[in-house]
């Protein structure tokens, strides 16, 4: 039961991790532009990440009653050494930062000079331009 919720716990977090970069990249599949889509993965990962904290409490309440067996001490250090080899393969950290800075993009903060303004004006009363957000929900694409 021990390995068993910490399979499930594991496979939980990889896909809540995974559904995050899905549902952020800059040009995601459309299917995720679907207003159920994202509703369906969160509570399909919700009960999964529940159902395997269930089960490694249990798991960990029976061992400390009957004892650990070798077989689970072995099972369990395998799901975590497993989870802990798919998470570096797929790189996720880089993935992460390479699109956070893919949404900033390049910033400038403009000059007084570049104003035409002396910089006592500009401090007291700065309006940068802005450009208008994307308009919400999902976008029409050809597919």
């Amino acid at each position: 039961m021990l390995a068993l919720g910490a399979l499930l716990t594991c496979a939980a977090l990889l896909g809540i991790v995974l559904s995050a970069l899905v549902f952020r990249r800059p040009d995601p599949p459309r299917w995720t532009s679907r207003s159920w889509a994202g509703e369906a993965v969160a509570i399909a990962l919700v009960c999964v990440l529940s159902l395997g904290l269930g089960y490694l409490g249990a798991g960990s309440i029976d061992a400390y009653r009957q004892g650990l067996a070798a077989t689970d001490l072995g099972l369990l250090v395998l799901v975590l050494i497993l989870t802990l080899v798919v998470w570096r393969k797929l790189g996720l950290r880089e993935r992460w930062r390479a699109m956070a800075a893919e949404e900033r993009g390049p910033v400038t903060v403009p000059r007084a000079a570049d104003l035409g303004t002396p910089a006592r004006a500009v401090t007291e009363d700065m309006r940068i331009p802005t450009t208008e957000p994307p308009p919400s929900g999902p976008a029409d694409r050809a597919a």
